[in-house]
């Protein structure tokens, strides 16, 4: 007698390579998503600083300037070279000359008080984003709105970039003088 061999059909646990695939592609698409939806939260985070820290240094400015006797605002940079906040020479606000200076003349008792112990420096630390710098400056102003090369100053101009917005300000190059942010 031939025997005939039985095959039974077995069982096999698992995943075909067609069901592997879709999952791998769909959470491919969900980080893809994620990292998008993340970077656009940091952006607006970046932002909200950056108004934040323009508001603080505002209100040091102004201490500075009822402290002043000449009623003036801190004689530094102009239009052609504007005065780079929180980096080189801009460390501290204190009553020195230059208002905004180094953290060894500030912290000299002739310069006393300080009104901002540490200028900021942006959140995105000058680093370029979409070919835009992002660096807090400060140029001193007249009554006319021009440089101010010699005190009394009767204003300020603080330049800063927002990349999106926030706070009922729009994306792109800001300002702030003793009138508010513009």
């Amino acid at each position: 007698m031939l025997k005939t061999k039985s095959y039974k059909h077995q069982a096999v646990s698992g995943f075909t390579l067609v069901e592997l695939l879709v999952a791998v592609g769909i959470i491919g698409v969900l980080a893809s998503v994620s990292v998008v939806s993340v970077n656009s939260v940091r952006a607006k985070g970046r932002d909200a600083k950056r108004v934040s820290e323009v508001k603080q240094m505002q209100t040091a400015l102004e201490a500075y300037f009822s402290n002043s006797a000449s009623a003036s605002y801190p004689v530094l940079g102009t239009d052609a070279a504007p005065a780079t906040l929180g980096t080189g020479n801009q460390i501290k606000l204190c009553n020195t000359a230059l208002g905004f200076d180094t953290a060894a003349n500030c912290d000299n008792a002739a310069n006393a008080p300080v009104f901002m112990a540490r200028a900021p420096r942006d959140p995105s630390n000058g680093a370029q984003i979409g070919g835009a710098s992002y660096e807090y400056t400060y140029k001193s102003r007249t009554a006319a709105n021009a440089d101010c090369p010699a005190a009394p100053c009767p204003s300020y101009e603080i330049g800063f970039r927002l990349e999106g917005g926030t706070g009922g300000l729009a994306g792109g190059a800001r300002t702030a003088t003793p009138n508010g942010l513009q």
